[in-house]
């Protein structure tokens, strides 16, 4: 994995550490010069070009650039020859097609560039312990810590970078940890190798949250819709997000509907909940009076929405008479013994 790029400032000078000598009796070529020499060098050699081919990119995992990590089709003494300094561990530096066309002159490599198009990327390899292995390893301690507290990690620098040889076996450890369980900050040491004596550490801080399991509807849902158990799942949410009233039983949602449109993955708080609309405004409706050995009916119309158990106004469509009456089913509403003369 390579983070980083830097800008070639001469000739192929990996790390500043090249520049292309002159052969004998010759000068070396100026940049300004290079595009023009590279055209000149390309109508020279029209027989040898095409056996010989550009990397791209170039990779190299030693400290030195060789011919050989450039361009194929060399012969082993050629490719070789080292030419530069690599890049720093996990960099990389652009090469252009100018700069390779002089170098090609100069180790009399076969090859020309066609345009100035034609470059390619040193690219040096390396083992990159990045923020995703750090996390990772800090949730890992962290959990063997928490009773099975579920946490999630996140480092304050976001480019943490620290790239180490392809032969190393990249392992490194956490040392020191230390956390302020109502912030949730944390400090740790991260210590390479893993074992024995160090040769890297690193101060490393941040914040480990605590993650729950909340219900959330799993379709949207319109306010005059009842929640069933197939519209409820779970999903994993940091708490420092969940704000107040979040209900995190099922039962209490299911078989309620919606005071407003909910939409899917949302969690649901209290206030966002009410008992099903059983008689809704304008609605013809039952009037109800239950007395000891018998019921007395009288059709009327609800004035406001009401669920089971709740008190809407009703009025009388025969005497016109406004009452208060209590929802027992849908369409039907049961009005009290004073309410009685509203039944005529």
């Amino acid at each position: 994995m390579l983070r980083r790029t830097r800008p070639l400032i001469i000739a192929l000078a990996l790390g500043g550490s090249l520049a292309l000598p002159a052969a004998a009796g010759q000068t070396a070529a100026r940049p300004e010069t290079a595009r023009d020499g590279a055209a000149q060098q390309t109508a020279a050699l029209p027989d040898q070009l095409g056996s010989i081919d550009l990397k791209r990119p170039a990779i190299v995992s030693a400290d030195v650039v060789t011919l050989g990590d450039l361009f194929t089709g060399l012969s082993a003494e050629q490719a070789g020859t080292p030419i530069a300094r690599s890049p720093k561990l996990g960099e990389s530096v652009p090469v252009d097609a100018a700069w390779l066309g002089l170098l090609a002159q100069h180790y009399k490599v076969a090859w020309q560039p066609r345009s100035h198009l034609d470059g390619t990327v040193v690219e040096h390899q390396a083992i990159v312990i990045g923020v995703p292995e750090v996390q990772d390893a800090v949730t890992k301690l962290l959990d063997d810590e928490s009773n099975g507290e579920k946490l999630e990690v996140t480092v304050d620098n976001p480019s943490l970078s620290i790239a180490l040889p392809l032969d190393s076996d990249g392992r490194f450890g956490l040392e020191g940890l230390r956390r302020d369980d109502r912030s949730g900050r944390f400090t740790v040491t991260l210590v390479y190798p893993e074992t024995g004596q160090p040769t890297i550490r690193m101060p490393i801080s941040g914040r480990a949250v605590q993650l729950v399991e909340v219900p959330v509807l799993l379709r949207r849902v319109a306010d005059n819709e009842i929640i069933s158990s197939g519209d409820v799942g779970w999903e994993t949410r940091r708490a420092d997000r969940l704000g107040s009233n979040l209900l995190t039983d099922p039962k209490d949602i299911i078989g309620l509907s919606p005071k407003r449109s909910l939409r899917a993955g949302e969690p649901v708080r209290a206030g966002d909940l009410r008992p099903p609309v059983l008689v809704e405004r304008n609605s013809l409706v039952t009037m109800r009076l239950k007395a000891a050995n018998m019921v007395l009916t009288a059709q009327g119309r609800a004035l406001d929405d009401g669920g089971q158990g709740s008190v809407v106004r009703v009025v009388n469509l025969k005497s016109n008479t406004i009452v208060q009456a209590t929802v027992a089913e849908a369409g039907v509403v049961d009005v009290g013994g004073t309410a009685q003369a509203a039944l005529n």
